[in-house]
Parts: C-alpha cells; structure tokens; sequence
C-alpha cells in the first residue's frame, strides 16, 4: 500500500469524505465562475522565456483552498474542475486571436518524491484535461533527475541555484518525432511565480529546437512566494 492510499484512509477516518465534500465542495459549482487572468507575459523576462507567452487562468488568492486541497490534501478530482477552468481561459484566448492552438501539450514534471507522496501530478492533471478538452496529445516530455527543495520561501538566485542540473528533456524517438513536428506547444504548470522553473524548461527544449514556439500555461499566478 503506497503513502498516497495510507493517506487517503487516515483522512477518512478523521474527515469523512462527505464532510471533506462539503468544506471544498463549493469550489465544483463556483470556481467556473471565477475571473480570469489577463495574458501576464509582460510581468515575465521576455529573454528568461525566449519571447513565449505567458497564460494565467486566474489569480491564486481566489482559487487557493482549491488548489491546497488538490495538491497537498491529495484531491485528485479537483482537477477536472480546476483543468475545466484553464481550459475556459485557454478556449478564450484561443477565440479572442490572442492564442493560437498548439500542436502538442506538456507539463512540468514532478518531483520523484513528492510523486510518490501525492501520487500523481499535478501538472499533469491539468493538462491531461487540457488536451482532452482541445483534442490534442498530452506528451511527458520533461523529466525531473533528482529532488529539490520546494521553490516557495527561495530567493530569486536561491531558485536558480535550486533548479541546477535537475530537468532533462525526454530523447527517445517517439518524443523527438512528435516534437520534430510541432510548431508550437502549450508548457502546462499549476502554480507560476517568479517563473524560474517553466523558464529552466523553455531553455531546455529552445537548445534542441529553437524554432518551436512555447505558450507557458499556468492555473494560478501566486505573487505571495
């Protein structure tokens, strides 16, 4: 039995679930409903992020208890009312001409520690309802080597530092076809704050194909970390 499950049996027993539904349940029926974020790529350094965009569904204060039961009380089905939510936003800008449809979906990836801890993704998650939404592929084309301190509390050299030799781009053939092809992809990620980590991965992916336009898709936008 894995950590995730464990954790899942002691919450239920000191929270029955009906009770858990009914303190975060409100976020089902109301969190559609909650303002989106303008495109917030002027608040990023265009050359940390090699001129992609930077998309925000909405501001993290308004979405906050939502998003700590997902990620850290280990609410999975938040997320497909979450993923619901930045793909309004996605759809919207889509439609407005601000965005363009990407060719392929990816995600920031997990700490192989704290996946083993939640037991999934949170990224992931989010993106996997993105593509569903959009009718595209959701490809894992990132992988985390080893585990970090978390980036909240870290200055800004601090997270640099923190995020040194820690992702490396996925280089089987099946990914580098898929990627070979594309034209544009959408870099889905919960939380963005400062922004260091979706920019240590726009670098990553511009030195194997500097050609490839990167939308960096956030949830939330956190100005408290």
């Amino acid at each position: 039995m894995n950590l995730n499950k464990i954790w899942e049996i002691l919450l239920d027993c000191i929270f029955p679930r009906k009770s858990i539904n009914q303190i975060v349940g409100w976020h089902n029926s109301n969190i559609l409903n909650t303002k989106t974020a303008k495109d917030v790529s002027q608040n990023y350094n265009k050359d940390e992020f090699y001129n992609s965009k930077v998309i925000v569904a909405t501001d993290y204060k308004l979405i906050k208890t939502a998003i700590y039961n997902f990620k850290y009380l280990h609410h999975q089905y938040l997320g497909e009312t979450l993923g619901q939510l930045l793909s309004q936003k996605v759809a919207k800008s889509i439609n407005s001409g601000e965005l363009e449809l990407a060719d392929l979906i990816t995600f920031v990836p997990a700490d192989p520690k704290r996946l083993k801890i939640r037991g999934f993704n949170s990224p992931q998650v989010l993106a996997h309802n993105l593509a569903k939404e959009l009718k595209l592929e959701s490809v894992g084309i990132f992988e985390k080597i080893k585990h970090t301190k978390a980036q909240a509390g870290l200055s800004k050299s601090q997270r640099l530092e923190n995020l040194d030799g820690v992702f490396k781009l996925n280089l089987d053939t099946q990914t580098q076809t898929k990627l070979a092809k594309a034209k544009s992809i959408y870099l889905v990620d919960d939380v963005i704050a400062s922004g260091q980590t979706v920019s240590k991965l726009n670098k990553i992916l511009f030195e194997y194909y500097p050609k490839l336009m990167i939308i960096n898709i956030a949830l939330a936008r956190n100005e408290e970390i």
